[in-house]
């Protein structure tokens, strides 16, 4: 009798192991299913042709989706993962081939969802496959000069960022009223100026926001990025605002392009 008894107990105690296993069992499949239905977000529609070469190129976010005329493929990239095109590495044919992308999305995504929208409309289309990694290089820097800056008034908080240049004097000069602007926004500015290859990093330690004008020289009353003076550039800068740049070498994160067809798939 002990012993029926006992062999019906572990009978019973088996029993009860074996259903909380498949309970187990289920719970992670369906759980893993909930996880697995979080889907990237995609375009309902999307084309991508070749562009007229006599368009104006441009292109942007849209209420509902993405569009772009006549851009190389390097600059859709560079959108799409949110990074400056100066900072991909790629075939030099991504800078040269252009297209025109038309894409429509659903509800009112947001600007986070159109960038992960397009790069996945482009590793798609074009078989784009990519890598992160850090480079060293040799980037120019805005450092504090000796004596430490000039002319700089710290903004008041809220203030927005207004740059704004003035018509150019016959003397050769631009006067720049620029308002609420960190070192990181003027970083930008005269890299823009300058058309540096790479962004001037700011290296200054000054983390406020500031309003100051500028007196910039250019060589003609038209003013475009190869207008302006550059060997008297940066000299401006320094002694209208203590601000010296210099020369260090640094780690940039870069997105690296393995792979990527040249013509897209059909639409």
């Amino acid at each position: 009798m002990i012993c029926h008894a006992f062999s019906k107990t572990s009978f019973l105690l088996a029993l009860v192991h074996a259903f909380s296993n498949r309970c187990l069992l289920l719970t992670l499949f369906l759980a893993g299913g909930c996880v697995g239905s979080a889907q990237t977000p995609q375009f309902e529609v999307a084309s991508i042709r070749p562009a007229d070469p006599d368009s104006r190129g441009m292109m942007g976010p849209r209420p509902n989706g993405f569009s772009g005329t006549s851009i190389p493929l390097l600059q859709y990239v560079a959108w799409a993962y949110d990074i400056r095109a100066e900072l991909v590495v790629a075939p030099a044919w991504m800078n040269s081939s252009r297209f025109d992308i038309n894409a429509k999305a659903s509800g009112q995504p947001t600007l986070a969802d159109l960038r992960t929208m397009l790069s996945g409309l482009i590793e798609d289309r074009f078989r784009l496959s990519t890598h992160w990694e850090d480079r060293s290089r040799s980037a120019t820097t805005l450092v504090m000069a000796k004596g430490g800056p000039r002319t700089l008034e710290s903004a008041a908080p809220g203030t927005a960022q207004s740059i704004y240049p003035w018509p150019p004097t016959p003397e050769g000069t631009q006067h720049w009223t620029i308002e609420g602007c960190t070192m990181s926004g003027l970083a930008v500015l005269l890299g823009r100026i300058a058309k540096m290859d790479y962004p001037i990093l700011d290296s200054t330690g000054l983390s406020g926001s500031y309003n100051f004008s500028l007196d910039l020289p250019v060589k003609g009353p038209d003013v475009n990025a190869s207008d302006y003076q550059m060997t008297s550039l940066f000299p401006a800068v320094s002694r209208q605002l203590g601000i010296d740049v210099a020369s260090k070498r640094v780690s940039m994160r870069m997105l690296v392009v393995d792979h990527a067809e040249k013509n897209p798939s059909q639409n």
